[in-house]
């Protein structure tokens, strides 16, 4: 029967799917259920990152459910814990601690060649490389940072022999050994975590957690080892484990969980499971009260601008803008330049970008003066500033330019400038950045590569091994077959019942990237170094290899924070005329080509590089209203005017 009064819960140790392949639901959904289930808080710990509290937070915030930011961590030299952030400088620890984790791994990673580091074999609670290189944390590593950090040891991963059943007393001693070592760093700030799920020796297994912690002094809190949200999910729990494991369902049973029980429930069922341990659920939600830190705490602060002494970052913006302004205008500054110019700047100065578009002056100078073809686009180029300064090619004595579209009082959100330069030599502007801001100080952002419909075919059908052509419906996955002689292999995999399972993977987050060589970079700058808590609450802590160096990389969701950014982007095309003109002797088509922008505008041409099919499509309908829309939306200098044409034969 269900108690009146359940008891006051906050689930500590939940791990979402941003800890690839080991969790089976989102952030959001997790949060959701804590909610509804009336948890007085939720603790993401994902496997040494921070990535899914971000999303956790927002949702953490529309559902009124306090938010406790941790991490599950694996020591190589001492036994797995969980670390929560009590307060602001637990965060920044927890931060400092994870970067040096994977930085580490790194500089082992290339000490080795390249090889991977030997470690034990994978179980079900294996942390998974997924792009980012590890994290290789000691009990030193995390006794430097506990300040600010309270913390659980799980005891379950002491609680079995290798045949499923209660440790005998050599477990006992070494867990108690454990808890004692992790008792010393954290002192009153350190649980022992009692976790059950139903697997047939429950209230054994409570009575041993309840004699280690005794016998260690350490007090005992409840906890569930979250996985997912609800007991459906445990299909795709599998699914994910078998392509941990690298092979299928049924044949990986002895390695997966032995029910469906890791998911969030009820808190008069928790009580009944947690009965022998009295106090042990409702001590979860003390510990929880104890983590007063939120990500609203959490705010960017870019790096002051390098400017001339005796001047401020307002006045030297303003004066590399007038002085563009005069380059670009020899004959002089027409008024309505004048006025535009004058209307960002100020609103610049009072949004504190300088800064920033100082910066990105820089780089582009930086690619200017070395050779490097290079131009900004996106929104930036509604700005009269960023063509003075040379960022873009938009004239706004010519065009219709709205500032606002890039930079807005009303939104408050961070500028964001797209940079295009020659793909050949664009590490050649990231190792200046480097160089030029240090390397603590400016950063990648990563992206979280998630499963789409072929691959979530191709996992499932490797994990169910049930259907006779994989290769067939991976082709195939973004269309459904019906009719002819034959069942296709499509239809075969509905009819085993797989498709939820497929549907289930799908945007569930499989690993970190850096966009290729061809693709865009973000880059962060950070007033203080880019392990600190300040810049964003996206942290993943992270170095990964990538084009000649080890970058730290944060979350995809940066943005999110108001950190301002922009995109270091390859693009080979940007060399097409160049080419062309040196290989063949082409004259360079300009902007204000008046034959050329008549041949566009009269349909009578064709783009040196591939429409999209919906664009292909409007131009054999209206081309000459596809050109003009076009061209009014980007300007000169850009897009169809920018890589050059050639007339229909």
């Amino acid at each position: 029967m269900t108690p009146h009064a359940p008891p006051r819960y906050a689930e500590l140790h939940c791990t979402s799917n941003f800890s690839f392949l080991q969790g089976a639901s989102h952030p959001e959904e997790l949060v959701a259920r804590a909610a509804a289930l009336g948890y007085e808080a939720l603790a993401i710990t994902d496997r040494s990152t921070l990535t899914g509290i971000v999303r956790a937070h927002g949702a953490a915030k529309q559902q009124g459910l306090k938010l406790v930011v941790g991490a599950h961590l694996e020591p190589v030299d001492a036994a797995p814990i969980v670390v929560w952030a009590a307060d602001g400088t637990g965060y920044a620890n927890l931060c400092r601690l994870l970067t040096h984790g994977y930085a580490r791994a790194a500089e082992a990673t290339a000490a080795a060649s390249g090889q991977r580091r030997a470690s034990r074999p994978a179980a079900d609670d294996e942390p998974v490389d997924r792009g980012a290189g590890g994290c290789l944390l000691t009990g030193d590593d995390i006794a430097r940072h506990a300040h600010g950090l309270l913390a659980g040891v799980p005891l379950a991963a002491f609680a079995r022999d290798d045949h499923g059943g209660p440790c005998d007393d050599d477990r006992r001693q070494d867990a108690v050994e454990h808890l004692a070592h992790w008792r010393w760093i954290f002192g009153e700030r350190l649980w022992a975590l009692a976790e059950v799920a139903l697997e047939g020796d429950d209230a054994a297994r409570l009575e041993w957690f309840g004699c280690v912690a005794r016998l260690a002094g350490v007090p005992v809190a409840a906890a569930g080892d979250v996985r997912y949200h609800a007991r459906s999910r445990l299909p795709l729990f599998d699914v994910l484990a078998a392509t941990r494991h690298g092979g299928t369902v049924d044949g990986l049973r002895g390695k997966l969980l032995a029910n469906g029980e890791r998911h969030l429930h009820e808190r008069w069922r928790i009580a009944e499971r947690f009965a022998a341990l009295p106090g042990a659920v409702e001590r979860a939600a003390e510990i929880a009260a104890r983590c007063s830190f939120s990500l609203d705490e959490l705010h960017y602060e870019y790096p002051a601008a390098t400017v001339p002494p005796g001047r401020t970052a307002s006045e030297q913006l303003a004066h590399l803008a007038w002085k563009g302004a005069r380059k670009r205008y020899p004959d002089g500054v027409p008024e309505k330049v004048r006025e535009l110019v004058t209307h960002e700047l100020a609103l610049i100065a009072e949004l504190g970008y300088e800064a920033y578009f100082l910066t990105v002056f820089d780089i582009v100078r930086f690619a200017r003066r070395r050779g490097i073809l290079c131009q900004g686009r996106g929104s930036a180029a509604n700005s009269a500033v960023c063509y003075c300064l040379g960022v873009t090619s938009v004239d706004p004595a010519r065009m219709n330019v709205l500032f606002e579209r890039f930079v807005s009082r009303e939104r408050r959100e961070a500028p964001d400038i797209d940079i295009d330069f020659e793909h050949q030599r664009r590490e050649e502007v990231i190792q200046y950045i480097y160089e030029t801001y240090g390397r603590d100080r400016a950063a990648m952002t990563a992206e979280v590569i998630s499963y789409r419909l072929r691959s979530a075919v191709r996992d499932v059908g490797k994990a169910a091994k049930d259907f006779p052509d994989l290769n067939f419906i991976i082709y195939h996955s973004g269309f459904r077959f019906t009719g002819g002689a034959h069942m296709t292999g499509w239809e075969q995999f509905e009819q085993t019942g797989r498709i939820d399972w497929v549907t289930d993977l799908a945007e569930i987050p499989q690993k970190y990237g850096v966009k290729n060589v061809y693709g865009d970079l973000g880059q962060i700058f950070a007033q203080s170094t880019l392990a600190e808590p300040r810049l964003c609450a996206a942290m993943m802590g992270q170095l990964v290899k990538g084009l000649g160096a080890d970058h730290i990389v944060w979350g995809s969701d940066a943005v999110w924070t108001g950190a301002p950014q922009w995109q270091i982007e390859g693009l080979r095309r940007l060399e097409i005329p160049q080419q062309m003109q040196e290989k063949y002797g082409f004259a360079p088509l300009g902007a204000a080509d008046g034959a050329v922008k008549n041949a566009i505008f009269g349909g009578n041409s064709a783009r040196l590089y591939a429409f999209s099919p919906q664009q292909r499509a409007a131009l054999d309908g209206d081309p000459v209203a596809l050109a003009r829309a076009e061209y009014d939306l980007h300007g000169e200098g850009r897009t169809n005017l920018r890589y050059g044409y050639m007339q229909r034969a």
